[in-house]
């Protein structure tokens, strides 16, 4: 009896970067769509959530007037930052979602869909690199990991034997690389090995700078006190300067705080940048922004280098 890897994913997906708002009991969290279907999303968020936990999502995409509103629940969560979580949506918002995808689908051209990766895959089946992106984009490690095992084309069985204990999550990572082409069972659509070597390299370099252990990050800078603003009843405070802890964080220019690690990727980055190694930088800048959403210094280095990156006649 032959075997089978099964696609988890049963419905069409359209592979698109919308807006999400993500309501929990927790709080309400910014994030980002990977793709978007009639039953569910795949989506980036700066904060883990588990399985089952149930949400709200607010999704929008700026060529659609009305944004989609459903319910649903975290089917999966990947292991590690970047936090991709799966979500599947309640029964009762599948009708919505069904009526915007087909409306986000027929209003933005040139959106591919992903209702044409096969339900399941023959064990004995080789699958080979495909074409690699043209920009930097956000790979899971699991899809790395596949990535950079498929070298010149493997059966699925050998992947199988070779990834071991990471076999069940990487399963799921070979069916969203079809989905986007990156990965094909055609032997007639694969390219070299060489065409991903620089990519692959990015994408790993990423996730190294993630491990960053305590004693590769750099040493904080002196926190300065500023003075009080005085009033007829207090004396001003002299400015004094406080070295701070190694585990401290960095004062960003919203006012609040930003890691230690975040600090080293914009910095890091902002160097690429003005280096001219834009793929570093982007993947740099791109891991900073997750490390701290929302802080304004991060996403205009992180928007200008991705300007950049799509503008290469800009200096």
């Amino acid at each position: 009896m032959p075997e089978f890897i099964l696609n988890p994913r049963r419905s069409p997906r359209a592979p698109v970067r919308c807006r999400v708002q993500i309501i929990t009991g927790q709080g309400n969290v910014d994030a980002e769509t990977e793709d978007v279907g009639m039953r569910g999303c795949q989506l980036i968020s700066p904060r883990l959530m588990r399985r089952s936990e149930p949400v709200r999502l607010v999704i929008s995409h700026p060529r659609l007037r009305e944004p989609l509103e459903a319910a649903g629940r975290v089917a999966w969560a990947s292991p590690q930052e970047p936090w991709r979580l799966g979500i599947a949506f309640d029964e009762g918002s599948q009708k919505f979602a069904r009526r915007w995808y087909e409306k986000l689908v027929e209003t933005v051209p040139g959106i591919p869909t992903l209702d044409r990766i096969p339900e399941k895959i023959a064990a004995d089946a080789s699958l080979f690199l495909g074409t690699p992106p043209k920009f930097v984009v956000d790979f899971s490690p699991d899809e790395a990991i596949v990535l950079r095992s498929l070298g010149s084309g493997a059966r699925i069985d050998e992947l199988k034997a070779k990834l071991n204990d990471r076999w069940v999550p990487c399963q799921r990572a070979i069916f969203s690389l079809l989905a986007r082409h990156h990965v094909t069972l055609a032997r007639g659509h694969a390219v070299h090995p060489e065409a991903w070597k620089k990519i692959l390299a990015e994408i790993e370099a990423s996730y190294a700078i993630a491990g960053l252990s305590a004693t590769e990050q750099p040493t904080p800078a002196p926190v300065l006190t500023m003075p009080r603003r005085t009033t007829g009843l207090d004396m001003p405070s002299p400015p004094r300067t406080t070295p701070a802890p190694a585990a401290a964080t960095a004062l960003s220019s919203a006012g609040g705080r930003r890691s230690t690690e975040a600090q080293a990727c914009l910095e890091r980055g902002l160097a690429e940048m003005a280096a001219g190694n834009s793929n570093t930088a982007m993947a740099l800048l791109r891991r900073a922004a997750q490390l701290a959403p929302g802080d304004p210094e991060v996403q205009d280095a992180f928007s200008r280098a991705n300007f950049r990156d799509r503008n290469p006649n800009r200096r």
